[in-house]
């Protein structure tokens, strides 16, 4: 993929930093499966946020539930995402103290994109199952209201 985007030259260096960068959250992931957000500078807590961003980082240079030799920092970061999720497919830590926006909406949407990626490329069913029901949440929540109130993040 790198390949497509920039010269012969800057793979090597580009594949580097990628790989440090990869270790870092790696070495950082919580043995729980998350990353903290506080413990790395942040005001607010929000690790459901950031454990689905980082999890993302990992997915997207190929690792996957399955594959990869941070594999492992997956199946982790993804377990502790299925574990936050309530019974109507919301994906968020009830601990996490941003403003409600924040604690809840866009967490769970990055959450959600986070495990429909692992589910796509995983294909493990716990997986799969989660990442439906995180969208079916998503997807009955937006088209509540009526509307400009109907279909969107409330604006």
């Amino acid at each position: 993929m790198i390949r497509n985007f920039v010269s012969p030259q800057q793979r090597e260096p580009l594949r580097q930093t990628t790989d440090l960068s990869l270790g870092w959250l790696a070495y950082h992931q919580e043995a729980d499966g998350r990353w903290d957000s506080k413990k790395h500078g942040a005001d607010a807590k929000n690790d459901t946020a950031v454990t689905s961003l980082a999890l993302l980082a990992l997915l997207g240079a190929g690792h996957s539930e399955k594959v990869g030799s941070y594999s492992g920092n997956v199946r982790k970061a993804v377990a502790w995402l299925k574990s936050k999720q309530a019974a109507d497919g919301c994906v968020w830590d009830t601990s996490d103290d941003a403003a409600h926006h924040r604690k809840i909406g866009y967490p769970n949407a990055i959450a959600t994109l986070a495990l429909a990626e692992a589910a796509g490329m995983g294909n493990v069913a716990d997986t799969r199952q989660a990442a439906q029901k995180a969208l079916d949440y998503c997807t009955d929540v937006h088209q509540q209201g009526e509307g400009y109130e109907k279909g969107g993040w409330r604006y």
